[in-house]
């Protein structure tokens, strides 16, 4: 997380973003970034350093020609921050969903879950499962608990659809949230897009927060 913090630092400056995009096309000296974006050598220079400290790009010396150095992205570490993006799709997705702080809060935990399943992560089920959880999913006979549901995470298909149709956010007792979100869902790309309505329940009495019960019902 080290590595993707300061990638992430080094491409809050518009500035510095446009240098990635230039180098992007291609390897490029100080002095025609400089060009290209309109700036001084100097102020380029400096933009340049904050982002070769950050892993962001790298120097390298250009063989045969005695004008100097170029500058060239990092595959490694773009690679890296790339999958984290990746990763994050459904909990991003989500969140952006609602303007309101406290619903784009539980949305992004529910996408979370969408996340762990896409990744395989079952170190997220073990964490944000409660041990007495329970999970009630329409025409399933298996009772769902934390380890069907871990033991399950490995195999589950991810989703390729989640559209939130409607979502509710409401306290339902100190430090419990009761969510309740309309949503069109599907888990392959052949598969038919399903209505349905999911209920969950999420406990903050504890670090980290838990889900405490989940139940899907069809439209």
């Amino acid at each position: 997380m080290d590595e993707i913090d300061a990638a992430i630092a080094a491409l809050a400056d518009p500035t510095r973003r446009r240098v990635v995009e230039l180098l992007i096309d291609a390897p490029r000296r100080t002095s025609e970034l400089a060009e290209l974006t309109e700036m001084s050598v100097p102020a380029v220079s400096r933009h340049l350093r904050v982002l070769r400290e950050r892993g962001v790009i790298k120097r390298v010396d250009v063989d045969g020609d005695g004008r100097g150095r170029q500058y060239r992205l990092d595959p490694q570490r773009l690679d890296t921050l790339s999958t984290w993006l990746n990763d994050r799709h459904w909990s991003s997705q989500l969140a952006a969903a609602s303007p309101e702080p406290n619903v784009s809060a539980m949305l992004e935990r529910v996408g979370g879950f969408l996340d762990g399943f896409a990744t395989g992560d079952v170190a997220f089920f073990e964490r944000h499962l409660a041990d007495d959880v329970e999970l009630i999913f329409p025409g399933s006979s298996q009772r769902w608990d934390k380890a069907s549901t871990v033991a399950s995470v490995a195999d589950h298909a991810p989703y390729v659809e989640w559209t939130i149709e409607g979502s509710t956010v409401r306290p339902l007792a100190p430090a419990l949230t009761i969510v309740t979100i309309d949503v069109a869902v599907r888990t392959t790309a052949k598969a038919d897009s399903a209505s349905v309505t999911q209920t969950m329940i999420f406990d903050d009495s504890g670090e980290p927060w838990t889900l405490r019960f989940l139940q899907q019902t069809p439209v």
